[in-house]
Protein backbone atom coordinates (compact mmCIF):
# COMPACT_ATOMS: atom_id res chain seq x y z
CA UNK A 1 0.00 0.00 0.00
CA UNK A 2 1.11 3.36 -0.88
CA UNK A 3 1.68 5.64 2.06
CA UNK A 4 -0.89 8.59 1.51
CA UNK A 5 0.64 11.96 0.37
CA UNK A 6 0.36 14.62 3.44
CA UNK A 7 -0.26 18.23 2.80
CA UNK A 8 -0.79 21.03 5.16
CA UNK A 9 -1.23 24.60 4.90
CA UNK A 10 -1.07 27.76 7.64
CA UNK A 11 -3.40 30.07 7.36
CA UNK A 12 -2.36 33.04 9.65
CA UNK A 13 -2.38 36.24 8.19
CA UNK A 14 -6.34 35.78 7.59
CA UNK A 15 -6.73 34.24 10.88
CA UNK A 16 -4.99 36.85 12.98
CA UNK A 17 -7.30 39.12 11.39
CA UNK A 18 -10.20 36.83 12.21
CA UNK A 19 -9.02 36.85 15.93
CA UNK A 20 -7.87 40.50 16.24
CA UNK A 21 -11.48 41.65 14.95
CA UNK A 22 -12.79 39.07 17.40
CA UNK A 23 -11.04 41.06 20.50
CA UNK A 24 -8.89 38.11 21.32
CA UNK A 25 -5.46 38.42 21.50
CA UNK A 26 -2.31 37.23 20.10
CA UNK A 27 0.20 36.69 23.01
CA UNK A 28 3.01 36.20 20.48
CA UNK A 29 3.84 35.80 16.95
CA UNK A 30 7.26 33.60 15.80
CA UNK A 31 7.31 33.65 11.91
CA UNK A 32 7.52 36.76 9.77
CA UNK A 33 5.45 38.46 6.99
CA UNK A 34 5.92 39.19 3.57
CA UNK A 35 7.41 36.72 0.78
CA UNK A 36 8.86 34.58 3.52
CA UNK A 37 5.42 33.92 5.04
CA UNK A 38 3.79 33.17 1.60
CA UNK A 39 6.87 31.34 1.14
CA UNK A 40 6.14 28.88 3.72
CA UNK A 41 2.08 28.89 2.90
CA UNK A 42 3.79 27.31 -0.41
CA UNK A 43 5.48 24.71 1.45
CA UNK A 44 3.55 23.77 3.44
CA UNK A 45 1.01 23.41 0.49
CA UNK A 46 3.29 20.52 -0.76
CA UNK A 47 2.59 19.11 2.81
CA UNK A 48 -0.90 19.33 3.91
CA UNK A 49 -4.77 20.13 2.59
CA UNK A 50 -6.09 22.28 4.92
CA UNK A 51 -9.74 22.62 5.98
CA UNK A 52 -11.05 25.60 3.46
CA UNK A 53 -12.44 28.28 6.45
CA UNK A 54 -11.78 28.32 10.33
CA UNK A 55 -14.05 30.52 12.23
CA UNK A 56 -13.42 30.84 15.51
CA UNK A 57 -16.24 30.64 18.28
CA UNK A 58 -15.70 33.33 21.02
CA UNK A 59 -17.78 31.83 23.81
CA UNK A 60 -16.48 28.51 23.35
CA UNK A 61 -13.43 29.67 23.26
CA UNK A 62 -13.96 31.25 26.60
CA UNK A 63 -15.53 28.19 28.16
CA UNK A 64 -12.82 26.04 27.11
CA UNK A 65 -10.07 28.44 28.54
CA UNK A 66 -12.15 28.80 32.25
CA UNK A 67 -12.13 24.68 31.83
CA UNK A 68 -8.64 24.64 31.49
CA UNK A 69 -7.52 26.91 34.32
CA UNK A 70 -9.97 25.16 36.89
CA UNK A 71 -8.87 21.89 35.78
CA UNK A 72 -4.56 23.45 36.10
CA UNK A 73 -6.20 24.45 39.62
CA UNK A 74 -7.82 21.91 41.10
CA UNK A 75 -4.78 19.79 40.41
CA UNK A 76 -2.10 22.30 41.56
CA UNK A 77 -4.15 22.20 45.11
CA UNK A 78 -3.91 18.30 45.16
CA UNK A 79 -0.16 18.33 44.97
CA UNK A 80 0.09 17.29 42.09
CA UNK A 81 2.64 19.51 40.80
CA UNK A 82 4.26 22.85 41.78
CA UNK A 83 4.32 24.59 38.44
CA UNK A 84 2.93 24.20 35.08
CA UNK A 85 2.46 25.51 32.21
CA UNK A 86 0.36 25.59 28.85
CA UNK A 87 -0.10 26.97 25.82
CA UNK A 88 -2.39 26.88 22.20
CA UNK A 89 -0.80 27.98 19.15
CA UNK A 90 -2.34 28.52 15.49
CA UNK A 91 -0.24 28.85 12.89
CA UNK A 92 2.89 30.58 14.20
CA UNK A 93 0.73 32.20 17.06
CA UNK A 94 0.60 31.67 20.66
CA UNK A 95 -3.36 32.33 21.09
CA UNK A 96 -3.49 31.29 24.79
CA UNK A 97 -1.50 30.33 27.74
CA UNK A 98 -1.70 29.67 31.67
CA UNK A 99 0.65 29.44 33.93
CA UNK A 100 0.89 28.48 38.10
CA UNK A 101 4.00 29.46 39.22
CA UNK A 102 5.69 29.69 36.09
CA UNK A 103 6.36 31.95 32.74
CA UNK A 104 6.47 31.36 29.12
CA UNK A 105 10.57 31.44 29.43
CA UNK A 106 10.49 28.83 32.22
CA UNK A 107 12.38 25.48 31.66
CA UNK A 108 11.29 22.26 32.27
CA UNK A 109 12.52 18.57 31.63
CA UNK A 110 10.81 16.59 28.70
CA UNK A 111 12.05 13.27 29.11
CA UNK A 112 11.27 11.27 25.76
CA UNK A 113 9.79 14.48 23.95
CA UNK A 114 13.68 14.48 23.04
CA UNK A 115 13.35 11.93 20.88
CA UNK A 116 11.19 14.69 18.52
CA UNK A 117 14.57 16.80 18.66
CA UNK A 118 16.94 13.98 18.19
CA UNK A 119 14.98 12.78 15.28
CA UNK A 120 14.45 16.29 13.77
CA UNK A 121 17.93 16.61 14.34
CA UNK A 122 19.15 13.45 12.85
CA UNK A 123 16.80 14.32 9.61
CA UNK A 124 18.70 17.79 8.85
CA UNK A 125 22.08 15.73 9.26
CA UNK A 126 20.47 13.50 6.50
CA UNK A 127 19.56 16.56 4.23
CA UNK A 128 23.18 18.04 4.63
CA UNK A 129 24.14 14.20 3.83
CA UNK A 130 26.18 13.88 6.72
CA UNK A 131 23.76 10.70 8.18
CA UNK A 132 22.39 8.21 5.85
CA UNK A 133 19.16 6.52 6.90
CA UNK A 134 20.11 3.17 5.13
CA UNK A 135 23.56 2.69 6.44
CA UNK A 136 23.45 -0.47 8.80
CA UNK A 137 24.68 0.27 12.29
CA UNK A 138 27.19 -2.73 12.12
CA UNK A 139 28.79 -0.55 10.09
CA UNK A 140 29.48 2.55 11.76
CA UNK A 141 30.29 0.35 14.37
CA UNK A 142 32.69 -2.31 13.46
CA UNK A 143 32.58 -5.30 15.83
CA UNK A 144 28.93 -4.73 16.91
CA UNK A 145 26.92 -7.61 15.94
CA UNK A 146 23.17 -7.40 16.67
CA UNK A 147 21.55 -9.57 14.09
CA UNK A 148 19.48 -12.46 15.69
CA UNK A 149 16.30 -13.18 13.86
CA UNK A 150 16.87 -12.09 10.39
CA UNK A 151 19.77 -11.34 7.55
CA UNK A 152 18.93 -8.21 7.05
CA UNK A 153 20.77 -5.97 9.06
CA UNK A 154 19.31 -2.86 11.35
CA UNK A 155 19.81 0.36 9.98
CA UNK A 156 20.10 3.92 11.20
CA UNK A 157 15.91 4.64 9.76
CA UNK A 158 14.91 1.55 12.25
CA UNK A 159 16.49 3.34 15.11
CA UNK A 160 14.21 6.38 14.17
CA UNK A 161 11.30 4.99 13.82
CA UNK A 162 11.16 2.41 16.84
CA UNK A 163 11.48 -1.00 14.18
CA UNK A 164 14.74 -2.30 14.89
CA UNK A 165 13.94 -5.31 16.92
CA UNK A 166 15.27 -3.37 20.12
CA UNK A 167 12.96 -4.67 22.84
CA UNK A 168 10.82 -2.44 25.19
CA UNK A 169 13.25 -2.54 28.66
CA UNK A 170 9.80 -0.72 30.58
CA UNK A 171 8.23 -3.71 30.23
CA UNK A 172 10.69 -6.51 29.21
CA UNK A 173 13.22 -7.12 32.09
CA UNK A 174 15.10 -10.70 30.99
CA UNK A 175 17.18 -9.26 28.59
CA UNK A 176 21.17 -10.23 27.13
CA UNK A 177 23.22 -7.46 26.71
CA UNK A 178 25.57 -7.23 23.71
CA UNK A 179 28.90 -8.10 23.87
CA UNK A 180 30.51 -4.27 22.38
CA UNK A 181 32.08 -1.87 25.13
CA UNK A 182 32.76 0.86 23.02
CA UNK A 183 29.15 2.62 23.25
CA UNK A 184 28.71 4.82 27.21
CA UNK A 185 26.07 2.46 27.65
CA UNK A 186 25.07 -1.49 27.72
CA UNK A 187 22.97 -2.43 24.34
CA UNK A 188 20.47 -5.30 24.70
CA UNK A 189 20.09 -8.03 22.45
CA UNK A 190 17.53 -7.48 19.41
CA UNK A 191 14.32 -9.72 20.16
CA UNK A 192 12.38 -8.77 16.84
CA UNK A 193 13.35 -8.69 13.25
CA UNK A 194 14.80 -5.33 12.03
CA UNK A 195 12.25 -3.39 10.27
CA UNK A 196 9.03 -5.37 10.46
CA UNK A 197 7.72 -4.07 14.45
CA UNK A 198 7.30 -1.43 15.83
CA UNK A 199 8.12 -1.18 19.90
CA UNK A 200 9.37 1.81 21.49
CA UNK A 201 13.31 1.65 22.22
CA UNK A 202 15.21 4.04 24.76
CA UNK A 203 17.93 2.13 23.74
CA UNK A 204 17.30 2.74 19.98
CA UNK A 205 17.47 6.44 20.66
CA UNK A 206 20.82 6.33 22.77
CA UNK A 207 22.32 4.44 19.67
CA UNK A 208 21.30 7.05 17.46
CA UNK A 209 22.55 9.57 19.39
CA UNK A 210 25.51 7.76 19.51
CA UNK A 211 25.73 7.43 15.64
CA UNK A 212 24.68 11.53 15.38
CA UNK A 213 28.31 11.80 17.62
CA UNK A 214 30.22 9.89 15.47
CA UNK A 215 29.26 11.29 12.44
CA UNK A 216 29.87 15.17 13.27
CA UNK A 217 32.14 14.69 15.69
CA UNK A 218 30.05 17.08 18.48
CA UNK A 219 28.44 15.68 21.52
CA UNK A 220 24.85 15.09 21.01
CA UNK A 221 24.01 18.34 23.04
CA UNK A 222 26.28 19.85 20.74
CA UNK A 223 25.30 18.60 17.07
CA UNK A 224 21.44 19.66 18.38
CA UNK A 225 22.27 22.65 19.39
CA UNK A 226 24.37 23.34 15.68
CA UNK A 227 22.68 21.98 13.11
CA UNK A 228 18.86 22.53 14.97
CA UNK A 229 18.50 24.98 18.61
CA UNK A 230 20.44 27.67 16.64
CA UNK A 231 19.01 27.79 13.70
CA UNK A 232 15.48 27.69 14.69
CA UNK A 233 15.95 30.55 17.71
CA UNK A 234 15.19 27.95 20.25
CA UNK A 235 17.15 30.33 23.10
CA UNK A 236 15.26 28.62 26.35
CA UNK A 237 16.12 25.70 24.83
CA UNK A 238 18.98 23.32 26.34
CA UNK A 239 20.80 19.42 26.09
CA UNK A 240 19.77 16.74 25.18
CA UNK A 241 22.12 14.49 27.35
CA UNK A 242 21.63 11.63 24.92
CA UNK A 243 19.38 10.81 22.05
CA UNK A 244 16.40 9.57 24.64
CA UNK A 245 16.03 12.35 26.97
CA UNK A 246 17.44 15.52 28.88
CA UNK A 247 16.70 17.67 26.74
CA UNK A 248 15.24 20.92 28.74
CA UNK A 249 12.68 24.01 27.31
CA UNK A 250 10.30 26.18 27.84
CA UNK A 251 6.32 26.97 26.86
CA UNK A 252 7.52 29.50 24.31
CA UNK A 253 10.54 27.03 22.68
CA UNK A 254 8.17 24.38 22.77
CA UNK A 255 5.22 26.66 21.02
CA UNK A 256 7.80 28.24 18.59
CA UNK A 257 8.72 24.12 18.02
CA UNK A 258 5.16 23.13 16.82
CA UNK A 259 4.71 26.28 14.57
CA UNK A 260 7.79 25.10 12.88
CA UNK A 261 6.00 22.03 11.96
CA UNK A 262 2.53 23.70 11.00
CA UNK A 263 4.21 26.21 8.85
CA UNK A 264 5.90 23.80 6.72
CA UNK A 265 9.40 23.75 8.24
CA UNK A 266 9.89 27.43 8.89
CA UNK A 267 10.49 30.37 11.70
CA UNK A 268 11.05 33.75 11.23
CA UNK A 269 11.43 33.07 7.47
CA UNK A 270 14.36 30.45 7.26
CA UNK A 271 13.80 26.98 6.23
CA UNK A 272 14.62 24.72 8.97
CA UNK A 273 13.27 21.48 7.78
CA UNK A 274 12.30 20.59 4.18
CA UNK A 275 8.56 19.86 3.19
CA UNK A 276 9.71 16.45 1.82
CA UNK A 277 11.28 15.80 5.20
CA UNK A 278 8.63 16.20 6.83
CA UNK A 279 6.72 13.61 4.32
CA UNK A 280 9.09 11.64 5.40
CA UNK A 281 9.23 11.95 8.99
CA UNK A 282 5.51 11.64 8.93
CA UNK A 283 5.52 8.07 7.08
CA UNK A 284 4.08 5.16 7.82
CA UNK A 285 7.87 2.97 8.04
CA UNK A 286 5.91 -0.40 8.04
CA UNK A 287 3.47 -1.81 5.73
CA UNK A 288 -0.14 -2.04 7.28
CA UNK A 289 -3.42 -3.65 5.93
CA UNK A 290 -5.47 -1.31 4.22
CA UNK A 291 -7.65 0.95 6.35
CA UNK A 292 -8.65 4.41 6.46
CA UNK A 293 -7.52 5.30 10.00
CA UNK A 294 -4.06 4.29 10.58
CA UNK A 295 -2.27 4.90 13.71
CA UNK A 296 1.82 4.42 13.78
CA UNK A 297 4.98 5.55 14.50
CA UNK A 298 7.56 8.01 11.69
CA UNK A 299 10.08 9.30 12.51
CA UNK A 300 10.11 10.56 16.18
CA UNK A 301 6.54 11.28 16.24
CA UNK A 302 3.24 9.00 16.83
CA UNK A 303 0.57 9.52 13.91
CA UNK A 304 -3.14 9.08 13.42
CA UNK A 305 -4.49 9.33 10.03
CA UNK A 306 -7.64 9.26 8.31
CA UNK A 307 -9.18 9.33 4.39
CA UNK A 308 -8.45 12.65 4.68
CA UNK A 309 -4.66 12.61 5.86
CA UNK A 310 -2.74 13.06 9.03
CA UNK A 311 -5.32 14.03 11.76
CA UNK A 312 -2.57 14.67 14.50
CA UNK A 313 1.08 14.02 15.30
CA UNK A 314 2.28 13.76 19.05
CA UNK A 315 4.65 12.80 21.56
CA UNK A 316 4.72 12.19 25.31
CA UNK A 317 7.36 12.81 28.06
CA UNK A 318 6.56 11.42 31.10
CA UNK A 319 9.09 10.65 34.77
CA UNK A 320 8.67 12.02 38.19
CA UNK A 321 9.59 15.68 38.03
CA UNK A 322 8.49 15.30 33.83
CA UNK A 323 5.28 16.21 32.49
CA UNK A 324 5.48 17.05 28.87
CA UNK A 325 3.35 16.93 25.65
CA UNK A 326 3.00 18.67 21.97
CA UNK A 327 0.48 18.10 19.75
CA UNK A 328 0.02 18.99 16.06
CA UNK A 329 -3.35 18.75 14.67
CA UNK A 330 -2.35 20.00 11.16
CA UNK A 331 -4.56 20.51 8.64
CA UNK A 332 -6.35 23.29 11.18
CA UNK A 333 -2.50 25.07 11.63
CA UNK A 334 -3.06 24.64 15.49
CA UNK A 335 -1.03 22.50 18.14
CA UNK A 336 -1.37 22.42 22.16
CA UNK A 337 1.43 21.88 24.62
CA UNK A 338 2.46 21.61 28.52
CA UNK A 339 5.24 21.24 30.53
CA UNK A 340 5.07 20.40 34.72
CA UNK A 341 7.18 18.85 37.57
CA UNK A 342 5.17 16.29 39.25
CA UNK A 343 7.24 14.79 42.29
CA UNK A 344 5.80 11.62 41.10
CA UNK A 345 4.29 10.27 38.11
CA UNK A 346 1.32 8.23 39.29
CA UNK A 347 -1.78 7.28 37.95
CA UNK A 348 -3.86 10.02 39.02
CA UNK A 349 -1.47 12.18 37.95
CA UNK A 350 -1.68 10.69 34.52
CA UNK A 351 -5.91 10.66 34.08
CA UNK A 352 -5.29 14.34 34.70
CA UNK A 353 -2.76 15.09 32.17
CA UNK A 354 -5.34 12.56 29.76
CA UNK A 355 -8.04 14.97 30.36
CA UNK A 356 -5.95 17.95 30.12
CA UNK A 357 -4.99 17.15 26.51
CA UNK A 358 -8.39 16.77 25.70
CA UNK A 359 -9.61 20.27 27.31
CA UNK A 360 -6.78 21.74 25.77
CA UNK A 361 -7.80 20.16 22.42
CA UNK A 362 -11.32 21.32 22.56
CA UNK A 363 -9.96 24.67 23.14
CA UNK A 364 -7.86 24.43 20.35
CA UNK A 365 -10.75 22.90 18.66
CA UNK A 366 -13.04 26.26 19.36
CA UNK A 367 -10.10 28.63 18.10
CA UNK A 368 -10.23 27.13 14.44
CA UNK A 369 -14.38 26.58 14.77
CA UNK A 370 -13.88 22.60 14.43
CA UNK A 371 -17.28 21.20 14.31
CA UNK A 372 -15.85 18.12 16.39
CA UNK A 373 -12.58 17.73 18.47
CA UNK A 374 -9.79 17.94 16.78
CA UNK A 375 -8.20 14.96 18.33
CA UNK A 376 -11.01 12.81 17.04
CA UNK A 377 -10.04 9.64 15.68
CA UNK A 378 -11.51 6.52 15.45
CA UNK A 379 -9.24 2.91 14.92
CA UNK A 380 -9.85 0.66 12.49
CA UNK A 381 -10.69 -3.06 13.62
CA UNK A 382 -9.25 -6.04 11.94
CA UNK A 383 -10.52 -7.15 8.66
CA UNK A 384 -12.18 -10.93 8.75
CA UNK A 385 -9.27 -11.84 6.38
CA UNK A 386 -6.66 -10.92 9.35
CA UNK A 387 -8.43 -12.12 12.20
CA UNK A 388 -9.07 -15.97 9.90
CA UNK A 389 -5.26 -15.68 9.07
CA UNK A 390 -3.97 -14.65 13.08
CA UNK A 391 -5.57 -17.74 14.65
CA UNK A 392 -3.16 -20.84 15.00
CA UNK A 393 -0.02 -21.35 17.10
CA UNK A 394 3.19 -19.58 17.10
CA UNK A 395 6.72 -20.26 18.57
CA UNK A 396 9.49 -17.69 19.63
CA UNK A 397 12.99 -18.80 17.52
CA UNK A 398 14.72 -17.37 20.42
CA UNK A 399 13.12 -19.17 23.05
CA UNK A 400 11.29 -22.23 21.95
CA UNK A 401 8.18 -20.74 23.64
CA UNK A 402 4.70 -22.15 22.29
CA UNK A 403 1.77 -20.32 22.47
CA UNK A 404 -2.06 -20.22 20.64
CA UNK A 405 -4.02 -17.52 19.31
CA UNK A 406 -7.80 -18.08 19.51
CA UNK A 407 -10.92 -16.98 18.37
CA UNK A 408 -12.77 -14.98 21.11
CA UNK A 409 -15.81 -12.88 20.41
CA UNK A 410 -14.85 -9.85 18.72
CA UNK A 411 -10.82 -9.94 20.14
CA UNK A 412 -8.77 -12.82 20.19
CA UNK A 413 -7.54 -15.23 23.42
CA UNK A 414 -3.58 -15.65 23.92
CA UNK A 415 -3.16 -18.15 24.95
CA UNK A 416 -0.16 -19.88 27.12
CA UNK A 417 1.57 -23.05 26.73
CA UNK A 418 0.04 -24.32 30.08
CA UNK A 419 -3.52 -23.14 29.44
CA UNK A 420 -3.34 -19.67 30.93
CA UNK A 421 -3.82 -16.45 29.03
CA UNK A 422 -6.04 -13.41 28.68
CA UNK A 423 -8.27 -11.64 26.09
CA UNK A 424 -6.91 -9.60 23.07
CA UNK A 425 -8.71 -6.29 22.40
CA UNK A 426 -8.79 -5.27 18.66
CA UNK A 427 -7.39 -2.06 18.37
CA UNK A 428 -6.53 -1.52 14.58
CA UNK A 429 -6.29 -3.43 11.42
CA UNK A 430 -3.24 -5.68 12.62
CA UNK A 431 -2.96 -4.74 16.37
CA UNK A 432 -4.54 -6.38 19.34
CA UNK A 433 -3.58 -5.22 23.23
CA UNK A 434 -4.24 -7.13 25.98
CA UNK A 435 -2.62 -9.01 28.99
CA UNK A 436 -0.05 -7.23 31.56
CA UNK A 437 0.36 -4.15 31.07
CA UNK A 438 -1.73 -3.09 28.45
CA UNK A 439 0.55 -3.77 25.70
CA UNK A 440 0.46 -4.57 21.73
CA UNK A 441 0.51 -7.70 19.80
CA UNK A 442 1.07 -6.92 16.48
CA UNK A 443 0.19 -9.36 13.85
CA UNK A 444 2.94 -8.93 11.01
CA UNK A 445 1.84 -9.10 7.47
CA UNK A 446 3.96 -9.03 4.26
CA UNK A 447 2.75 -6.81 0.79
CA UNK A 448 0.87 -10.08 -0.42
CA UNK A 449 -1.29 -10.58 3.20
CA UNK A 450 0.76 -13.47 3.78
CA UNK A 451 1.80 -13.74 7.89
CA UNK A 452 5.20 -13.43 9.33
CA UNK A 453 4.71 -13.67 12.64
CA UNK A 454 3.40 -11.61 15.82
CA UNK A 455 5.12 -9.41 17.72
CA UNK A 456 4.40 -9.09 21.66
CA UNK A 457 6.25 -7.23 24.87
CA UNK A 458 8.16 -11.01 25.10
CA UNK A 459 9.53 -11.24 21.72
CA UNK A 460 8.56 -12.30 17.91
CA UNK A 461 6.54 -15.70 17.37
CA UNK A 462 6.45 -17.27 13.99
CA UNK A 463 3.59 -19.57 12.56
CA UNK A 464 4.15 -23.05 13.98
CA UNK A 465 3.03 -26.32 12.66
CA UNK A 466 1.78 -28.80 14.72
CA UNK A 467 0.90 -32.07 13.52
CA UNK A 468 -1.77 -32.81 17.03
CA UNK A 469 -3.68 -30.81 19.60
CA UNK A 470 -0.41 -31.72 21.45
CA UNK A 471 1.80 -29.29 19.81
CA UNK A 472 1.31 -26.75 22.93
CA UNK A 473 2.21 -28.84 25.40
CA UNK A 474 5.36 -30.55 24.03
CA UNK A 475 6.94 -27.03 23.11
CA UNK A 476 6.70 -26.18 26.78
CA UNK A 477 8.68 -29.03 27.35
CA UNK A 478 11.28 -27.57 24.83
CA UNK A 479 11.02 -24.34 25.99
CA UNK A 480 12.38 -25.83 29.43
CA UNK A 481 15.27 -26.75 27.91
CA UNK A 482 15.91 -23.97 26.59
CA UNK A 483 17.60 -21.30 27.59
CA UNK A 484 15.13 -18.88 28.02
CA UNK A 485 15.67 -14.60 28.07
CA UNK A 486 12.26 -13.99 27.81
CA UNK A 487 9.39 -13.09 30.14
CA UNK A 488 6.30 -15.33 30.65
CA UNK A 489 2.82 -13.31 30.26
Amino acid sequence: MEPAMLRFRPLTLTFAAILLSSGLVLYATHCSSGDSFQEAIDDANEIYDPVDMRHPDGPEIERHKEAVAQWMERFHRGGYFTSFAVAVIVDDSIVYSNYINSDQHKTYPVASVTKTFTATTAQILIDKGILNPEEPVEQIFPGLRLERLSSRPILVDHLLTHTAGLPDLRYYKTYEPVSYNKLSFKLVKPIYPPGKHYRYSNHGYMLLGEIIEKKTGLTIEEAVKLHFLEPAGLTDTTGPKTGAGGLKTSIHDLARYASMWLSGGHIDGRQIVQPESILTMLRNPLYAPSSRNQFYTGRGWRVKTNEDGVVTFFHIGGADYVAAWVQMFPRYGTAICYLGNPPEYTPPLEMFLAEMQKKLGRLASAYVGAREPLYTWESEPAPPWVRDRVIGTYRNPLTGKIIEIREAGDGLRYRNSWGGGYYLYPFTTHVFRGGENWLTHDFVFDREGHLEGMANGDGFYVPYSRDSESAVDQGNSESQNTNSHASLD
